[in-house]
């Protein structure tokens, strides 16, 4: 409450010559986004249930259905749109969206499943098995702001196509996971190599996506790569139990180490035919 108030009274202390105009909630967008995603993700989620049923392909259909009005609705609103699809001509900025979409689905996947795993298949603890991925903060924590530094001296787009490559031989790695899982000789390797190459492609990514669009524009930008990552997570931890059905077993999770390091390796493979370094840096 007190920090609230206090950043009220900062706002209301700021001098601004830009003058502000009302917008109206695109409340429309929003609903078609939401109901699209709710679908989509409903269907995938409950698919390992009740197989391909009907009520599983029809809700996965509307679901994308709904996204594409949802897309069509944001390129005729000239007024109020959530999504400002003019973005998606800036080249890194699309370009940059796809390799998240990529990256950030596999991010997601990994920091679930791996969790998972050690918790149904090995008995570990959910503080313990939370534990295990601790050197992947401490690596980014640590290495993100060098490599950052780095993409700024010579542009992102090296880093963008080795990093989720390394991440995914990192992945590749957790192949020699068995049960019991030694974590020491199988797992802890896997997820340093995993965090190296994350380390490497996180600052550069979100310098890619930014760099060329307009400064006014910078928010929206960042907001809508947020909402892709985010979307990108959803989507694919949703996919997992299409892969492994209802139960999760070793095989199932090579299964899913062979689908998190193909999602890995694209977002890569997308960077380097699409990324281009800025002439300015």
């Amino acid at each position: 409450m007190c920090r609230s108030l206090l950043l009220y009274f900062l706002l209301t202390r700021l001098d601004s010559e830009e003058s502000v105009r009302e917008v109206k909630l695109d409340i429309s967008g929003a609903v078609l986004c939401s109901l699209g995603l709710a679908a989509t993700v409903f269907g995938l989620i409950e698919q390992p249930r009740y197989g391909w049923s009907p009520a599983i392909i029809t809700s996965i259909v509307v679901g994308i259905l709904l996204l594409i009005a949802f897309v069509y609705k944001e390129k005729t609103n000239k007024t109020n749109a959530m999504l400002d699809l003019s973005l998606f001509k800036i080249r890194n900025f699309t370009v940059g969206n796809l390799a998240t979409i990529a990256i950030y689905g596999g991010l997601s996947v990994a920091t679930f499943i791996i969790v998972i795993f050690l918790q149904q298949v090995d008995g570990y603890s959910a503080l313990k098995a939370g534990l295990s991925l601790l050197p992947v903060t401490i690596i980014m924590f640590g290495l993100s702001p060098r490599w950052g530094a780095l993409a700024s001296k010579f542009g992102p787009r090296l880093f963008m196509i080795v990093g989720p490559m390394v991440a995914a031989a990192g992945f590749l790695l957790m192949r020699r996971v068995g049960d019991p899982v030694s974590y020491t000789t199988q797992l802890l390797p896997a997820v340093i190599l995993f965090a190296i190459g994350l380390s490497m492609t996180v600052s550069p990514l979100t310098s890619a996506v930014l760099r060329d669009v307009d400064k006014k524009e910078n928010g929206i930008a960042s907001a809508v790569n947020n909402a892709i990552s985010r979307i990108a997570g959803l989507i694919t931890i949703a996919v997992v139990g299409v892969l492994v059905g209802t139960t999760l077993t070793l095989n199932g999770f090579h299964t899913v180490i062979i689908f998190t390091a193909v999602l890995l390796f694209c977002g890569g493979i997308i960077s380097l035919i699409g990324i281009r370094n800025s002439k300015t840096i």
